[in-house]
This record gives C-alpha cells, structure tokens and sequence, in this order.
C-alpha cells in the first residue's frame, strides 16, 4: 500500500495555481490594457477631428431626403 505525500501534492498544487495565474495575467489582462491604451492614444488623436467628419458627410442632392 502506497501512502500518498502530502506535502508534494500541496506543492505541484501551489505550482499550478500560481501558473494559472499568470496565464490568466498574460492571456485577459495585458490585452485589456493595451486596447485601452490603443483607444485613449488614438482616440485623443482622432476624437477631436470625428465631429468635423460627420458634419460633413452629406448626402448628394440626387438622393431623396427619407
């Protein structure tokens, strides 16, 4: 009869959990911060000309007003 030990299991546990959490870190958080990054750094780029953009996308006389 084998005994199980259980001081090795608690520490391949510790192990991956704390692998997890990296991964987690690595694959959720660094995405969310570098497309909050993108849209506030090209967002005080663009934002600003947006409003001049949109008012001036008429539509041609040739088309009826709906």
């Amino acid at each position: 009869m084998s005994v199980l030990n259980v001081y090795a299991v608690r520490a391949i546990y510790r192990f991956e959990m704390a692998r997890t959490f990296r991964t987690l870190m690595q694959s959720i958080a660094a995405p969310v911060l570098s497309t909050s990054l993108y849209f506030v750094v090209f967002g005080a780029a663009i934002g600003s000309r947006m409003g001049n953009v949109a008012a001036s996308a008429t539509a041609p006389s040739s088309f009826p007003a709906w």
